[in-house]
């Protein structure tokens, strides 16, 4: 401002001096609010993770109790069982033979039979001996006839159910191969159709390009002696017209 007295250039120094000042104002506040959101962006991760780990931890205490729950429950279980193993014992022994043939019976046809045969046998022996006679403690009670039957009953249903949707499955598929075949063999027919037409058209246009070079080529070369005329000079020469000499005055270029 001190080297020039112009009141216009001193008026546009001023200006420019206070609008580098405000961009250095408005940079600085553009850099604050830059670090107070990454500084928010940090606190929010941060809070991310606490809520993350404490709900892990919140699962395995779950999981913890859960588990316990489940030991207590089978450590009763298994004092129910000792308690009763006494009473299971005695049962086994007055057990008589018939039940035990009738038992060994029906392993064989287990092993051996058809659920059929299974199905009337569990039938016959169900009316004899409804209940089947307690095993040792710490193992699973054995079912009864009726429940045996009704299991076997079930799984023939779902054999039965499973054999008639295969057998529809396969019904389908030969459906759909005679199609496929159906219209293969349409496929070929048309094919056929279309080679022999094509086969043709070929044909036809063949002879009839063989007919027209035919033609073209008799008229040029049918004699020789016509060939000959056109290309042999003629007999005579016709007179020419006199040359004359123009009439120059070539003194005048000296």
């Amino acid at each position: 401002m001190k080297m020039t007295s112009v009141p216009q250039a001193l008026t546009s120094l001023q200006l420019q001096h206070k609008f580098h000042f405000k961009q250095r104002d408005i940079i600085r506040e553009k850099h604050r609010r830059a670090e107070s959101y990454k500084k928010y962006l940090e606190q929010r991760e941060k809070e991310a993770q606490k809520k993350a780990q404490a709900a892990k931890e919140l699962k395995e205490l779950r999981d913890a109790e859960e588990q316990l729950q489940k030991n207590l429950a089978s450590n009763a279980e298994r004092d129910s069982e000792v308690e009763s193993e006494p009473d299971e014992e005695e049962n086994e022994t007055n057990s008589d033979d018939e039940t035990d043939q009738g038992r060994s019976n029906e392993k064989s046809v287990i092993h051996d039979g058809e659920p059929d045969s299974l199905l009337q046998f569990l039938n016959k022996d169900g009316r004899r001996d409804k209940f089947s006679s307690s095993v040792h403690a710490a193992t699973k009670a054995p079912k009864n006839a009726e429940e045996k039957m009704e299991e076997l009953k079930t799984s023939n249903h779902q054999l039965q159910d499973h054999v008639s949707s295969l057998l529809q499955e396969l019904e389908k598929t030969k459906h759909e191969l005679h199609s496929v075949k159906s219209e293969n063999k349409q496929l070929r027919r048309t094919v056929d159709i279309l080679t022999t037409q094509i086969e043709r058209y070929v044909a036809e246009d063949r002879k009839r390009a063989g007919q027209d070079l035919s033609v073209s080529i008799r008229p040029a070369f049918s004699t020789s002696d016509s060939f000959d005329e056109q290309i042999s000079p003629p007999s005579e020469i016709p007179p020419l017209a006199p040359l004359e000499i123009p009439d120059f005055d070539f003194d005048s270029f000296k």
